[in-house]
């Protein structure tokens, strides 16, 4: 009887698509409140809450990216959440509000059939990639999805302008989807109203095209490596793995068959290229040049990672919402389904097969928060810490409320990573002659110091066993902190 009425249910609530919308929706949500429990924040997730943390105001927060690689917005977000918490896990609350506005907009608001916008939102970018790490590219996306929806109803709006100019703030990913949706909708009504004669409107014009002329310069002075940044442009890794990874995401990275599933790869894009051809130019406009421009970016040593390829695969799965005021409402294509579906289906076996088996398995991503535990216990009631790699330490010193670390590879005290070029590779000479120059002194190795453990240096503590990151504690011996 019980089973008749849940039938029943199912029923009344798959006829009503909104209602069914919603229940997806809300075990989406569960999903993802589930992994945001599990995971365990980890160094580039942390580092950005050090920088917030640190900084005693917004202009700082500016001050303080300045080698970051990327804009400060997610930083300046994280800025008033630092001002009433020390816990870095309230990252987590602006990740799960972010991420439900952008899937309430996905799985509401975006023009493309109800199963096919589910099996992306259980793919593996909207659970336990972007959804689930507290990260600028949550950010990324519910600007992204705002701003295709403002386009879509006036391309030459302030609104829409807006938008954009934040969504080129966020990343250099952000700042390429922003240039090509104002390729794709922008450039062309602008140069109508350009014409004479001239009047209000082409002031207006003029204006909105200098201000988003002015923002994506910005951003891209931003992004781009200073001479005293350690980011720079990687090696050339090839074209097939950024595509690989960016359509089919599950492939092993096998040499011998990379070009195979690069080539169709190509051809999934191509044919989703030509199947929103046909319903939106604007669209097709999007996808190509957002594609060209990432894949590019990822064939220069960023393909390693799923949230630097990802980047393709949003682009490809928005670029059917892109529409011009002079399109006409039509139906996506179903040459424009096909290949949206072999992308929603690789991105979901991607959930236990590729990214993630890391992402979801039981190994902690760092070994960040159970470090500081141990230094918490060790260091009673106090010590001061000496970490070989500001990387790992700024995740560390987030995790004790901003304490300020020795970092040994940059010789100074800091509470979160500055990526400069003045690092050095420190030695186990040089991190002992530091010891003795404290009375309490603690070192926390990382990946900078390796090789045999000196004399005179004690373990006391080993956090081990992390994906990325990992740790040994130790003491002088002749300055014991805890009883051996």
């Amino acid at each position: 009887m019980n089973l008749d009425r849940w039938r029943l249910l199912f029923n009344r609530i798959a006829k009503q698509p909104r209602r069914l919308a919603v229940v997806i929706f809300g075990l989406h949500q569960l999903l993802v409140i589930y992994l945001l429990t599990q995971h365990e924040l980890w160094r580039d997730e942390l580092q950005a809450w050090s920088i917030a943390k640190a900084s005693t105001s917004p202009l700082d927060v500016i001050r303080n990216t300045q080698f970051e690689g990327r804009p400060p917005l997610w930083q300046l977000v994280l800025w008033p959440l630092t001002r009433i918490s020390d816990n870095p896990n309230t990252m987590k609350f602006v990740t799960f509000a972010i991420g439900t506005a952008a899937m309430w907009l996905w799985i509401r608001s975006t023009a493309l059939p109800l199963a096919l916008r589910t099996l992306i939102a259980f793919g593996f970018l909207f659970t336990g990639g972007y959804f689930g790490h507290s990260r600028e590219y949550i950010l990324m996306l519910l600007l992204l999805l705002f701003a295709i929806q403002a386009t879509n109803i006036d391309p030459l709006s302030k609104t829409s302008t807006l938008l954009m100019c934040l969504l080129s703030g966020v990343n250099l990913f952000g700042l390429v989807m922003a240039a090509a949706l104002v390729l794709a909708t922008v450039i062309k009504p602008s140069v109508q109203q350009l014409w004479p004669p001239f009047n209000r409107a082409t002031l207006a014009t003029s204006a909105r095209l200098c201000i988003l002329t002015a923002t994506f310069a910005l951003s891209a002075y931003w992004i781009y490596p200073k001479p005293e940044s350690q980011f720079g442009v990687g090696t050339y890794i090839g074209w097939q793995r950024p595509l690989v990874n960016a359509i089919f995401p599950f492939v092993p990275n096998v040499e011998s068959s990379q070009t195979t599933w690069a080539i169709l790869a190509i051809s999934t894009l191509c044919a989703l290229a030509i199947g929103i051809f046909t319903t939106s130019r604007a669209g097709c406009v999007y996808l190509v040049s957002g594609c060209v421009v990432l894949s590019l970016n990822a064939s220069f040593g960023f393909a390693f990672y799923w949230w630097h390829w990802g980047a393709v695969a949003i682009v490809a799965v928005t670029s059917p919402l892109v529409k011009t005021r002079n399109d006409p409402p039509r139906n996506i294509a179903y040459f424009a389904i096909i290949p949206l579906v072999f992308i929603a289906c690789a991105g979901l076996l991607a959930n236990w097969k590729g990214p993630g088996e890391l992402v979801y398995g039981q190994t902690p991503y760092s070994m960040s928060q159970i470090t500081a535990e141990q230094l918490k216990d060790i260091c009673q009631p106090d010590c001061t810490i000496i970490v070989d790699w500001d990387a790992t330490g700024a995740a560390i010193s987030s995790h004790m409320g901003g304490k300020s670390l020795y970092y040994l590879n940059r010789q100074e005290f800091g509470t979160f990573a500055l990526f400069v070029r003045t690092n050095v590779s420190p030695t186990w000479e040089q991190a002992i002659s530091t010891m003795q120059q404290f009375d309490r002194p603690i070192l926390v190795t990382t990946d900078l110091l390796i090789g045999v453990l000196p004399n005179g240096l004690e373990m006391v503590g080993a956090p081990w066993g992390g994906v990325w990151d990992n740790a040994l504690i130790l003491q002088l011996a002749s300055k014991p902190i805890k009883p051996q």
